[in-house]
């Protein structure tokens, strides 16, 4: 179903700067040219992170080394927001390429990753959990308690 990756990169990189550089990137680059009158989450960055954040990219090349294109956004949930816990997948249909999804907790959180499958991802900050991009996932329904922090990533294989 999925794979546990950890990725010592970030584990180097994710500091208190490096988490408040994200939020302040979230804030200045919505997800999207209609954003906040879309339905992505309130505090969703646009897909461009990985140009900006470039061990992050790197994080995920050593992982997967046949990346041909790649989108990444952080998603910030305060304690205070509800969490978006819409079903949905990141497949692509009209590309016709092998895909991934990736996700990376940055901070530590109590609310997980479920699938419609039955499984679930508990969350362990640092590490990447890669999926093929056709599961159906959400956010687990529950209030979050602390500042919650994401990375999300569309991958299309060569």
């Amino acid at each position: 179903m999925n794979i546990k990756k950890h990725c010592n990169i970030l584990k180097n990189i994710n500091t208190s700067k490096f988490i408040n550089d994200i939020v302040k990137y979230a804030n200045k680059n919505p997800c999207c040219k209609i954003y906040p009158n879309c339905t992505h989450p309130p505090l969703q960055s646009d897909a461009l992170l990985y140009k900006k954040f470039t061990k992050l990219k790197k994080s995920l090349d050593l992982l997967i080394p046949n990346i041909s294109q790649i989108q990444l956004w952080a998603l910030v949930t305060l304690p205070t927001m509800k969490i978006s816990s819409q079903w949905h997948s990141h497949e692509n249909k009209e590309i016709n390429k092998k895909q991934l999804s990736a996700l990376c907790y940055l901070t530590k959180t109590n609310v997980g990753t479920e699938f419609k499958n039955g499984k679930s991802i508990k969350p362990q900050i640092n590490t990447w959990y890669i999926w093929d991009s056709s599961l159906v996932h959400r956010p687990e329904d529950k209030p979050v308690n602390n500042l919650r922090i994401t990375l999300g990533s569309n991958i299309y294989l060569k």
